[in-house]
């Protein structure tokens, strides 16, 4: 009797885990890889007021600032256009794809228009430029993974915070700021040039870099591990410095 049940329970451990198996694979099958034509459209959405943008994907999106209603503009195959999401919750304007494919595409172009910008969230390789001249109260950049930042002309008359986390890259210039924060956990790469600001605040974890010029009162400069801090072309009225493994800090 003893004998049979054990028998009985490899029998229902094996089905279970061949109908797992099954499972996972029909499951593969199903998501199919939509390839890009060569025909381009372009696509209007209007939209709601939003003051934060989060993108995820194949993106290269420029960011203007208008005084009219918010608005974004899409160019991308037109087998894909179906299947870019865009809308806004609550302060977010989400940019994404669809989750039901894989995709072979070139990079999706987006125009994103809005009187306001106060916070933007990078994932996987999107690349986003603010480089036609931004004034706000408050600028947060959060970059996760390895996509790509250009900034010029940025007025923030609280402050600018920056986060990379992976290998992600930030590249800045003509940034104002009463506090610029760069926090780098990874990789990444920080350039910042033409600074002026009342403070500096600089901390790399592991392997990254960040180069600063400009003008500020006090700089507070961190580096942990390997990674380095080139702020010889920073001029500031006091630098408090901080370093702990075989990073380096120029001043």
């Amino acid at each position: 009797m003893k004998t049979n049940l054990l028998k009985l329970f490899a029998v229902l451990t094996v089905t279970a885990l061949l109908a797992g198996c099954t499972l996972a694979i029909g499951q593969t099958d199903r998501k199919t890889t939509v390839r890009g034509s060569r025909n381009l459209i372009t696509k209007t959405f209007p939209l709601g007021k939003f003051t934060r943008i989060d993108a995820s994907g194949m993106y290269d999106i420029d960011f203007y600032q208008t005084e009219d209603s918010p608005w974004v503009e899409v160019n991308t195959s037109d087998n894909i256009m179906e299947f870019v999401e865009v809308g806004v919750k609550g302060p977010v304007l989400n940019l994404g794809l669809s989750d039901k494919h894989r995709y072979d595409i070139k990079k999706i172009r987006i125009k994103v228009y809005s009187a306001e910008l106060e916070g933007l969230i990078v994932r996987g390789a999107a690349d986003v430029s603010i480089t036609h001249g931004l004034m706000t109260r408050a600028l947060d950049v959060e970059v996760n993974g390895a996509g790509k930042i250009r900034m010029e002309d940025v007025d923030a008359s609280d402050k600018i915070k920056i986060e990379i986390n992976g290998a992600g890259n930030l590249d800045a210039t003509k940034i104002s700021a009463g506090d610029l924060i760069v926090q780098v956990d990874g990789a990444g790469n920080v350039d910042v040039y033409e600074i002026d600001s009342e403070t500096v605040t600089v901390a790399i974890r592991g392997t990254g870099k960040a180069t600063l010029s400009g003008t500020t009162g006090t700089s507070f400069l961190k580096v942990s591990g390997v990674g380095s801090i080139d702020a010889t072309q920073l001029e500031a009225e006091n630098f408090q410095i901080e370093k702990s493994g075989i990073g380096s800090i120029k001043r």
